[in-house]
């Protein structure tokens, strides 16, 4: 669809940060985390975690503070366990004691009110006495279908105090699981993929994001990065 390679060349992590990962994982994660960790916002809310993954890598390989919420509790145990035994392996190498900067919740994301409270008083710790608004990256790898328009729903409506939902960044995948288009612009268009990443970029815009943009992320995934 877009000129692009197979593999995007990144700077090299631990490899305790891709533990349990396949190569194909590894190669759409690590590329994803450095796009989150551009944004410079200090706070990120993982929608869709999965086993942790992308988490792992933003809380111990770029000191972020990461929230990951995901509806499979196993997936939420195994996430937690990877990352206090990365966590017990730099507390080794170092004089410094465990972070603390991961917090996992196990909820669907449609469960929004359910869990922002909880996200928004993990970002809350160890944060200055009078900040009264903190910025959060929200970002989802491997979205699967629909899940892309609801969590800009989601996203796009959310007035929490305390918290400003800065940056907004995904990868969709399963795009053959997406039934109809959300735009103006598209709406009434056929559904294929060269229109979905289209009808999500606009669909954006409505929603009041900016500096909409798609890109090549690596092994034929995309993603779709916008600020507010």
């Amino acid at each position: 669809m877009y000129d692009r390679q197979d593999f995007i060349a990144v700077p090299p992590l631990s490899s305790s940060l891709t533990l349990g990962m396949s190569p194909a994982k590894t190669a759409v994660t690590v590329p994803f985390a450095h796009k989150t960790a551009s944004f410079g916002v200090s706070n990120v809310l993982d929608l869709g975690s999965g086993k942790g993954y992308l988490a792992r890598i933003l809380a111990n390989g770029f000191g972020l503070k990461v929230c990951c919420v995901d509806h499979n509790k196993d997936r939420i145990k195994s996430s937690l366990r990877i990352h206090s035994l990365i966590q017990q392996e730099q507390v080794l190498q170092t004089s410094l004691g465990p972070s603390g900067n991961l917090h996992a919740v196990a909820a669907p994301i449609e469960e929004w009110e359910n869990f922002i409270d909880e996200a928004t008083s993990f970002f809350r710790r160890k944060t200055r006495l009078g900040e009264k608004e903190l910025d959060v990256a929200v970002v989802g790898l491997q979205l699967c279908g629909d899940m892309v328009y609801r969590v800009i729903d989601l996203v796009s409506g959310c007035n929490r105090a305390g918290i400003r939902l800065c940056a907004f960044l995904v990868s969709p995948c399963c795009l053959h699981k997406v039934v109809s288009l959300r735009s103006k612009a598209f709406r009434a268009s056929e559904v294929c993929v060269e229109n979905i990443y289209k009808d999500i970029q606009e669909y954006l815009v409505e929603r009041g994001f900016r500096n909409v943009h798609l890109g090549y992320l690596n092994i034929g995934y995309y993603y779709i990065e916008a600020t507010r």
